[in-house]
């Protein structure tokens, strides 16, 4: 009987996967973009000889992945591009003590001095109003950790947008909860009004080199915001490990 549900669940599978590669295949095809119509799921199932239910598992990974959107009553069209299930590995690691703050930091460092860098060279005007629109308003509410932690992300996302490649945004977003649980840490770990307004300071630093269109001024702000960013981290003693049921 067990081996009878393997076969047939790898069999799904198999067919799943089919309907799952051609899908990929007609996008490329046709050249398709977001929100262009892809084929129905009796229209696939016909083209492959496959059942409704085989097609509409494999949409639903697709969708899940981000490659496809589904609505009910709706033809499944091709999706926008966004950073959800980078999002959920980003977060997993987390929780699961997979990765830690101090890692992400590292990452987002390796990230977001060459995004530095570029916004610099080719930030539009507009984008310089919305930085310092933002500067302006994490100076506001510099005593309010919480606040603070979601405008430090929304200039970094800023910055990103700045740079004009989709990439850079699609990144900042998918890793928007955990970075901002990092940005509350290291702000709890400022106590005194001179710490915080150092934070406030190296922000402004960058909004000015972005704004002067100097990459390399860019680049050093952008390093020493992150170095400054270790340095609070590593003052946090590490949680104490729970033990785990064998």
């Amino acid at each position: 009987m067990e081996s009878d549900w393997r076969q047939a669940n790898a069999a799904g599978t198999l067919l799943s996967g089919q309907v799952v590669a051609y899908l990929r295949g007609y996008i490329a095809e046709h050249g398709l973009g977001p929100d262009d119509p892809l084929p129905g799921e009796a229209e696939i199932g016909r083209k492959l000889g496959v059942s409704r239910s085989v097609v509409r598992e494999a949409a639903h990974g697709l969708a899940a992945l981000g490659v496809i959107a589904v609505a009910p009553g709706r033809r499944p069209r091709v999706a926008r591009v966004a950073g959800a299930p980078m999002r959920s590995v980003f977060e997993h690691a987390l929780i699961t003590g997979q990765a830690t703050g101090s890692q992400m930091l590292e990452l987002r460092e390796g990230i977001e001095v060459t995004m530095a860098v570029h916004a610099a060279a080719r930030r539009s005007e507009q984008a310089v109003e919305e930085l310092a629109a933002i500067i302006r308003q994490m100076q506001a509410v510099l005593h309010n950790r919480a606040a603070y932690a979601e405008l430090d992300l929304h200039f970094h996302l800023s910055i990103a947008a700045a740079t004009g490649n989709p990439f850079y945004p699609l990144l900042i977003s998918a890793g928007q909860s955990a970075f901002t649980q990092t940005m509350l840490v290291g702000l709890r770990s400022r106590s005194t009004q001179a710490e915080l307004q150092r934070v406030q300071s190296l922000h402004e630093a960058i909004l000015q080199a972005v704004m002067q269109q100097d990459p390399v001024g860019a680049a050093t702000a952008m390093t020493q915001h992150f170095a400054d960013a270790r340095h609070a981290l590593a003052r946090i003693p590490p949680p104490e490990k729970t033990k785990r049921d064998p």
